[in-house]
């Protein structure tokens, strides 16, 4: 009886070491597997987070602006639902089912595909908050990658997708540091960086 316990015993650690190997893998992977200025998704991570099942999600900067001189468009009008301060992506497909142009600052990212993706948009001014909060770690990466079509992010006037009013939207002063908003119609040399979401 002692001999069949010990051999039970025996084949059952194999097990108990797979078991525990499975739960370390587990926790790693709910740890995330991404990093701050990785090089993925066609773009540079600038953002990670774990929701509350513990899956990472982040977002993604574009490899170089879309555009150096873009208006916003709809000048004088109110888009409907395009005024979240923390989501581009609504914002983005709001302006353009409003009818909005693609040489306007969404519109260029509506467009935009690289890296194989093309659910770039334009990005909210909190999510514009968070990428120039990133910069340096954006620009390093894009001027140590060996590639002369890449980018950083400039001390210029981003437009971000959020909507102020029917005449202004918000935008980031690069110079400044500092979120504003400016006639959609009459930014001087207003820039425009696509995000992505994973």
């Amino acid at each position: 009886m002692k001999k069949v316990f010990i051999i039970y015993i025996l084949l059952l650690i194999p097990f108990s070491f797979k078991s525990m190997e499975f739960k370390e893998s587990e926790k790693l992977c709910k740890k995330g597997k991404h990093y701050m200025g990785e090089l993925y998704g066609g773009g540079v991570i600038f953002y990670l987070y774990t929701d509350n099942k513990g899956i990472e999600h982040g977002l993604i900067a574009s490899v170089t602006d879309q555009c150096t001189s873009c208006l916003w468009g709809f000048y004088d009008v109110n888009v409907p639902n395009c005024g979240s301060s923390w989501n581009g992506a609504k914002n983005t497909k709001a302006y353009m089912d409003a009818g909005g142009v693609l040489s306007g600052a969404a519109g260029v990212c509506s467009v935009y595909e690289y890296g194989g993706f093309s659910d770039w948009y334009l990005p909210s001014i909190d999510e514009l908050n968070l990428l120039f909060n990133s910069r340096y770690i954006i620009n390093k990466v894009l001027e140590e990658d060996g590639d002369p079509s890449t980018d950083g992010v400039k001390q210029k006037y981003y437009w971000s997708s959020s909507q102020h009013s029917p005449s202004h939207a918000w935008y980031w002063n690069a110079g400044a540091g500092i979120a504003d908003d400016g006639s959609k119609n009459n930014l001087p040399s207003s820039h425009v960086r696509a995000i992505r979401s994973f």
